[in-house]
């Protein structure tokens, strides 16, 4: 695993990785942001669907690369990676009127406590079994 990372490839191909992510993960939320601001609401609407589908889409293609991932994705996993845009959808379509802007991250945010406790309480042991696992 380090011979790979030292190499010229290995270094490379992390770097595209990383910034890919980045790429992916931040763009869509800067033109919500921007959009926000300028009060169009069906283009807030259009970027939280755009980063939902393009997280999604890249979350399959690189858990399909790694064959052997020391810590599995679960369900708390695909939780927050729905319920975000979803609470962006719901903040930026606005169903109850009057409501705060940030009403869908409120509404989300006890799903996202649940997924990140649950994590948190089952990453020891996963990663405790995935060690364990590849060292014999």
């Amino acid at each position: 695993m380090l011979k790979e990372n030292e190499s010229a490839g290995g270094r490379g191909r992390e770097f595209r990785r990383t910034t890919t992510f980045l790429f992916i993960s931040v763009w869509p939320w800067v033109a919500y942001a921007v959009a926000s601001a300028l009060g169009q609401r069906y283009l807030e609407v259009l970027f939280a669907l755009i980063w939902l589908v393009e997280f999604v889409a890249y979350r399959i293609f690189s858990l399909r690369r790694n064959k052997n991932p020391i810590v599995s994705h679960t369900i708390e996993d695909w939780l927050v990676v729905f319920c975000i845009p979803i609470a962006a959808l719901v903040s930026a379509i606005q169903i109850i009127p009057n409501a705060s802007p940030f009403f869908g991250f409120v509404l989300g945010s006890p799903f996202l406590l649940f997924a990140g406790i649950k994590s948190l309480y089952d990453a020891p042991k996963e990663l405790v079994a995935g060690l364990g696992g590849e060292s014999g």
